[in-house]
């Protein structure tokens, strides 16, 4: 309580004198040190709703947008709690959001396809060849192409026309789902054009969409997941498993997945450990399944879940 009547008064005083900077910086330190201690206390529910409420919502948008600013420096600090703390702060709250996508993209953009193949391992090893990289070619030519038009218009953006392309292409794919290995340029570009949709649909209601490093992007890595787990540089769809590290975007590659082989004519069903996280990743991607129409061939559960389904049927 006292830290928040500090944040309030600094706020008002930045106003009325012009120290904008140096007020919205002290803000910003004090909803980091509080996000740290509501983790520790395991209360961070309770702290962004009572933050939201009592300071957030209070603000006005372009003090909004200097605190964010502030805490996005802060996820560069030299001390790392400092630094988890600021990634926590931007993720947790919509005020934040445009810091917490380019957050995202910064990270996105920080291993390339190449490197990613590089060093990526198989067991057992094969022989190498070109599949993974035809496919992000094309891919990365129709998503480049799409995020432009999205940048320069979002009401303009011909959403209709990306989702003709996409229906016409996977029926077209779809009676090779097997084979996706021979198909790889068509994979790739219905993989850009979905991943576009994902991007077009995170836009929607967002300000401040002049620059590519401000709208949300797949990770190269979570690209080559999705591309691995489907078997693109083998000759069979069955029986693939990946790891891809923590924080490298699990949930964004499985969404991606599921998006995929729903449009290709299958049911499929994501499953996790934790219910809780299961939801979470499910509504994450409910608005892209929606907007593909393919919200009723997959499945988000837990084993608990996915066990009592099948024994069900």
């Amino acid at each position: 309580q006292q830290c928040l009547s500090e944040a309030r008064e600094r706020l008002t005083v930045a106003r009325s004198d012009g120290m904008t900077t140096e007020a919205e910086e002290t803000v910003a330190r004090m909803l980091i040190k509080g996000y740290a201690v509501a983790v520790e206390l395991g209360v961070t529910d309770r702290y962004k709703r009572w933050m939201e409420k009592s300071l957030l919502e209070k603000m006005a948008d372009d003090v909004q947008h200097l605190v964010g600013a502030s805490i996005m420096q802060k996820t560069l600090d030299k001390e790392e709690p400092v630094a988890t703390a600021a990634r926590g702060i931007l993720t947790m709250f919509p005020a934040f959001a445009t810091f917490s996508i380019e957050l995202f993209n910064a990270k996105a953009g920080s291993v390339s396809f190449a490197s990613a193949l590089a060093t990526m391992e198989c067991r057992p090893t094969r022989p190498f060849n070109d599949n993974l990289a035809t496919v992000f070619e094309a891919y990365n030519e129709v998503y480049s192409a799409e995020v432009n038009k999205i940048i320069q218009g979002l009401r303009a953006y011909p959403k209709g026309e990306l989702r003709q392309r996409v229906v016409a292409l996977a029926t077209e794919l779809a009676p090779h789902a097997g084979q996706l290995n021979q198909h790889c340029a068509k994979f790739g570009l219905l993989f850009g054009l979905v991943a576009s949709a994902w991007t077009y649909l995170s836009c929607l209601g967002k300000p401040h969409l002049s620059e590519r490093k401000k709208v949300l992007q797949p990770h190269n890595t979570q690209i080559l997941g999705v591309c691995r787990l489907l078997g693109l540089d083998e000759a069979a769809l069955e029986n693939h498993l990946i790891q891809i590290n923590t924080g490298e975007g699990k949930s964004v590659a499985l969404g991606f997945t599921a998006v995929l082989l729903s449009l290709l004519g299958f049911s499929v069903d994501v499953v996790c450990y934790s219910s809780y996280l299961s939801e979470r990743d499910y509504q994450e991607f409910k608005q892209l399944f929606q907007f593909f129409g393919v919200e009723h061939f997959v499945t988000y559960s837990d084993f608990d879940g996915l066990s009592s389904s099948i024994l069900k049927s």
